[in-house]
Parts: C-alpha cells; sequence; structure tokens
C-alpha cells in the first residue's frame, strides 16, 4: 500500500466533490420528476414540490391509464422490441 501525499488527498477530494456534483446534477431531474408525477398540479405549478411530494396524489396516472391511445402504444413497443 502507498502512501498518498497532501497532494493527492487533495486532489482525491476535489474529485470526489466534482463527481458528487455530476451525480447529483444526473439524478435530480429523474427525482423531480418522479415527485412531480406523485404531486398535485396545483402543488407542482405554484413551486411547492422541489425535493419531496406535496399533496400526494394518483391523478396524472388515472389520467394516462384511461387513456385508449397508451395502450396501442404500449402494444407497439412490445411487438417492436
Amino acid at each position: 500500500m502507498t502512501i498518498k501525499s497532501r497532494s493527492d488527498k487533495i486532489i482525491d477530494v476535489v474529485i470526489y466533490i466534482f463527481m458528487a456534483v455530476v451525480v447529483f446534477l444526473c439524478i435530480f431531474p429523474l427525482w423531480y420528476i418522479t415527485v412531480a408525477s406523485f404531486s398535485s398540479n396545483d402543488a407542482v405549478a405554484s413551486g411547492r414540490v422541489l425535493f419531496w411530494f406535496s399533496d400526494f396524489t394518483l391523478e396524472s396516472y388515472k389520467t394516462v391509464v384511461s387513456q385508449q391511445h397508451i395502450w396501442v402504444s404500449y402494444a407497439n413497443t412490445i411487438f417492436y422490441s
């Protein structure tokens, strides 16, 4: 095992911070979409949704599932895959 110098440790910390920022920037939009999909439209439009659910509801999923076109599209996806 090699002993790291002070400059190596500093570079490691900078790399870890940089990678944490990159991971956050990649994961946050996916998390926000998920949280927004389970929150009410009013909460999303007013900006009350950021990191956690606000006014939990499944209305958006009920709307999507009730549309006939989504099932045709889903069947096409399975067929072409």
